[in-house]
C-alpha cells in the first residue's frame, strides 16, 4: 500500500476586532503580564493586523459570543475535514 503525504496543516485565527477593543482587553490584564503598556499594546495591534491580513478564516471574538465562535470553528473544521477527505484517494482496508 502506498501512503500519501499528509494534508497541509490548516490554520485559523481568533482576533478581538477593532484595535480599541484589543487595547481595552490588554489594559485590563494584570500588570505582571506586561501587556498593558502602550508599547506592548501597539505590538499586539500590529500582530493582530498581520493575522487578519494573512490567516483565513479569522473570527472576531468581540462580535461573537463564545458559543457562536465555537460553532463557527466547528463548522470550519468539519468543512475542512470533508474537503480533505474528498481530495484524498481512497485506500482499501
Amino acid at each position: 500500500m502506498t501512503r500519501s503525504a499528509p494534508p497541509p496543516a490548516e490554520t485559523f485565527c481568533l482576533t478581538c476586532g477593532p484595535d480599541t477593543v484589543l487595547a481595552g482587553r490588554l489594559r485590563r490584564r494584570p500588570a505582571w503580564r506586561g501587556t498593558s503598556t502602550e508599547d506592548a499594546i501597539a505590538r499586539h495591534q500590529r500582530f493582530a493586523a498581520w493575522l487578519r491580513a494573512h490567516i483565513q478564516p479569522c473570527y472576531d471574538t468581540s462580535q461573537l459570543t463564545p458559543a457562536e465562535t465555537a460553532e463557527r470553528i466547528a463548522t470550519w473544521i468539519s468543512r475542512t475535514m470533508d474537503d480533505a477527505a474528498a481530495a484524498s484517494p481512497t485506500h482499501p482496508n
